[in-house]
Order: C-alpha cells, then structure tokens, then sequence
C-alpha cells in the first residue's frame, strides 16, 4: 500500500492523519496503539518472519515513539500459537521469556510517566545511518536522551552500531546512566563540558534506542 493510498507513511503522518480524520468529532481524541501499530522500518506495515531480536528491538522503539507523541502504547499478546505474525513476549513451548519481554519492562520502567521535552537540544559528530535523537523528562525531573539508527531491525541482527560525540545543552549534571534497552543493562558514563553542553564521547549507537539517564 502507498502513501498516496493511505495519506501517511511514517508514525507522525499516521497520527496527524488521525487527528485530522476525528477533529470534527473529538478535537481531544485520546491515542491508543498496540503491537499492530509497531511500524518497524517507519513505514506503516508489519516484517513478518523478524527473528527474536528484531522484535525486541522493534518493540524498544514503538514504545519510545508512543511516549515522544503521547500515545498510549499497549502490548496485548502475551502467549499465542500464532506462527505468522508472533509478537507473543513468551515462547510457547516453555513459555520462557523472549527478549522482547524485557525490552518492553525496559522501557516500561524508563518512560513511566515521562513526557517529550523538544526544548533540550542534541547534536552529535560522526556518521550514523538514519540516526534519530530525542529528549524527554522523566517523571522524577530527570533528562532521558534517546539516541537509535532507524533502520529495520528485521534486515539482520548483527548490525554493530556506529560510535558518536554527542553533545547535550543541559547544565549541572553530576550522573550519566546508558541504558540499553535490548540487552537492558546500564553502565555509567564518563562526561565533560565544552561551551556550556554536556558532552559524552564514544557513544556507541545502534538500532535500537540506547538511552542516556542525566541527573543532577
């Protein structure tokens, strides 16, 4: 199916289509989406035949558009025998975790309660394919900096990212926290300041959001 027979292609052109669509009967129509809606190569249609990792990784990032245009993101299949389109977060053969199970209860946990802030400016030095940057604040005052290459996951799971300067206008912070959110581990971060942003080196980016934790 075309943008032209759809009206949209990436997640921000299907919700302004939407709101577009429903303002004459709800100008505060409130936003709900599910794994359906988990657009993988920012186009609107599902990679059927992702392996485990492309789903994890899928899942990463439809949740982190959710919280950046304040949908709310749902995850329904939590076991099924569905061997087409299976975005069950449990194996039913044993129903031991998939890591999709945990990418989700990464960023579950991550973006509870956060909000877009697209006032904090990013810049980063180096190349990157499709690179994407984005800030929010967390529910406790924190600075969460997401930063992915928008690639489809389900063209290989042994992309090895590409290492980035990044550099945030942010001031006064005294902790930084990588979480990546596929293998959800965190490490801290070493951080300087150059002309008043905070700058990390080294940041390894890959397609899936890595996402930086500032604290003051």
């Amino acid at each position: 199916v075309s943008k032209e027979d759809l009206g949209f292609e990436t997640w921000e052109e299907m919700l302004a289509f939407l709101k577009a669509k429903f303002a004459d009967y709800n100008p505060n129509f409130e936003f709900w989406a599910n794994e359906w809606n988990a657009i993988s190569d920012r186009l609107d249609a599902y990679q059927s035949g992702n392996s485990e990792l492309a789903e994890a990784k899928q899942g990463a990032r439809f949740f982190l558009m959710g919280a950046l245009t304040e949908v709310h993101c749902v995850w329904w299949s939590l076991a099924n025998r569905n061997s087409e389109l299976d975005w069950a977060v449990l194996r039913m053969e044993d129903l031991s975790p998939k890591p999709l199970y945990y990418s989700l209860r990464a960023m579950a946990t991550l973006l509870s309660g956060a909000k877009a802030d697209p006032a904090i400016a990013i810049k980063t030095e180096g190349e990157a394919p499709d690179l994407r940057t984005a800030a929010l604040r967390g529910r406790d005052g924190e600075t969460l900096v997401a930063v992915w290459s928008a690639l489809n996951p389900g063209q290989g799971d042994a992309y090895a990212g590409t290492r980035l300067k990044v550099s945030i206008a942010v001031p006064d912070i005294k902790r930084v926290t990588a979480v990546d959110t596929l293998q959800c581990l965190t490490q801290q971060l070493e951080a300087h300041y150059e002309d008043n942003e905070l700058v990390l080196d080294g940041v390894l980016v890959m397609d899936y959001p890595l996402v930086l934790k500032l604290e003051r």
